[in-house]
């Protein structure tokens, strides 16, 4: 039974961390919005640039209205000098190993830290 209990627990702690997101908490210091539409932002937490969205078009999971949205709290942040939170639904990186650019994953979200 103690066998059966520790593989369980293993196997669930596996699962766990594959599945595992990441909220990145940090000050927005450079917000852009290219001429194509992409909103890239670089950040305290990031050190480098990160694309969130496109407002013209689709961009991986990202509507073009959601973006709308997140550029509206990228803007409030960055003029209030609140952090923000972003969140990743995925485990492949931290919140320093995004990938730059485009080769970013979609954030699900970003808010408002007060």
């Amino acid at each position: 039974m103690i066998k059966y209990f520790l593989l369980l627990t293993t196997i669930s702690a596996f699962s766990a961390n594959s599945y595992a997101a990441i909220n990145c908490s940090g000050q927005i210091e450079v917000l852009l919005q290219y001429s194509n539409g992409d909103v890239n932002v670089r950040t305290s937490y990031r050190g480098d640039y990160t694309v969130f969205c496109n407002l013209e078009n689709r961009w991986k999971d990202v509507s073009p209205e959601a973006c709308r949205g997140m550029l509206s709290i990228l803007l409030a942040a960055k003029s209030t000098g609140k952090p923000i939170l972003t969140y990743y639904p995925t485990s492949a990186y931290s919140c320093e190993s995004l990938p730059i650019y485009g080769s970013t994953p979609a954030p699900t979200y970003v808010g408002l830290v007060e």
